[in-house]
């Protein structure tokens, strides 16, 4: 249980200092905002009758509450 902890911890301290990268970015350039997205999102789904699945490169850092 602590380990599951610890680990989740070190996931939330990788999200942010990712995010502090991002927010410190100029992403008025085009070819800087294209690398972000690529970083970020695996792939984008588009399925007619379903909509939009955006399948993200990183994982939720927070744990799910059930």
């Amino acid at each position: 249980m602590i380990t599951e902890e610890q680990e989740n911890e070190g996931l939330i301290v990788q999200f942010k200092q990712e995010v502090m990268k991002l927010a410190t970015l100029d992403i008025s350039d085009e070819q800087v905002l294209r690398g972000i997205l690529e970083r970020l999102v695996d792939r984008i789904e588009v399925a007619r009758d379903v909509g939009i699945t955006i399948h993200y490169n990183f994982k939720n850092p927070l744990p799910s509450r059930a």
